[in-house]
């Protein structure tokens, strides 16, 4: 896999996540998300 498809997936990942707790009616924070993004 390119580095370009796993930064890609990287995004997909962190959209559905996102998604998944707006959905819930979880506030989303930048830097929560920032750090979920380095755990990946």
């Amino acid at each position: 896999m390119a580095a370009g498809e796993e930064q890609v997936d990287l995004e997909n990942e962190m959209a559905f996540i996102d998604l998944a707790l707006r959905a819930r009616g979880l506030q989303v924070d930048a830097d929560a998300m920032g750090r979920v993004s380095r755990m990946l």
